[in-house]
Order: structure tokens, then sequence, then C-alpha cells
């Protein structure tokens, strides 16, 4: 199971927001699918992804699922796993591994990356923002690299 814990910052340790965390864990998991959960998106919901094939910015329902439709063209088989989540600024940070088997190649690929979500005022996410580098995602956000 992966970590939930508060992570040392220049001012003091950020306890990890339960409600949050538990949102973030089932984004990161349902997107190795390719499903996107509305329950916890609002309704302006942005992803962005940062390197990799498909990188760029949706917006919306119709965005995601551009980008859901593109994911599972390229992949067969899709997994992410989070190895590390903690909060920074009222952000949650997952460090994540995702494994995925090419569509037409077949060739397996593990991506150790990261993802920020950003939280709406109703608790709901309202940005992730998708990084096949961990230390660009931990930069991001003010934090040193892995």
């Amino acid at each position: 199971m992966p970590l939930l814990r508060a992570r040392a910052t220049s001012v003091a340790y950020t306890p990890v927001d339960q409600q949050k965390a538990a949102i973030a864990r089932r984004l990161t998991s349902n997107w190795g699918r390719g499903y996107w959960d509305p329950a916890v998106m609002t309704e302006d919901y942005v992803m962005e992804q940062h390197g990799g094939t498909m990188q760029g910015v949706y917006e919306g329902e119709e965005g995601i699922a551009y980008y859901a439709e593109g994911f599972q063209e390229a992949w067969i088989e899709a997994r992410v796993e989070v190895d590390d989540l903690f909060e920074h600024d009222g952000l949650i940070v997952t460090l994540t591994r995702l494994q995925v088997r090419g569509r037409s190649s077949g060739i397996d690929v593990e991506i150790a990356g990261a993802g920020v979500v950003r939280f709406g005022d109703d608790g709901r996410a309202r940005r992730v923002d998708a990084y096949t580098d961990r230390d660009e995602a931990l930069a991001s956000v003010g934090l040193p690299g892995v």
C-alpha cells in the first residue's frame, strides 16, 4: 500500500488531508484504466500532461475524454501505482509508477512519474498536472528532486 505521510518542508510538517489523498489516489488508479471519475472532479477540471507523447492541456469532460481515448489507443495495458503521496502547500503530490504495454509494438514501458493535484473550494479535484519526470514535478511545487 502506498505511503500516506507528512513531508518535511522548510517551515514544518504538513499533515495529509485524508479526503484529498483518497481523491488523488482514486484519480491516479483510474488513470491507468482510462477512466475519469466526474464525482471527484470539478466541471471545469483541467489535466495537463508534461512530457510524453500526449503532452498538452486537456480541459473539461470533452478534453479528458479525448486524452483517455488517445491513451487507450497507444497502450493495450496500463497500470498506475502510487509509490508515495504527500501534501505540500495544500496540493497533493503523488509519486507514481506507470506500467504500460504498447498496443502496436507490444513493448513494456515503465515510467517513474508524478502528479500534482489542485483542489477546488468544494473539495473536488480542479486540476491535475501529470509528469513523466519526478524532479520536474517536485520543482513545479518548489521542492527539491528525489
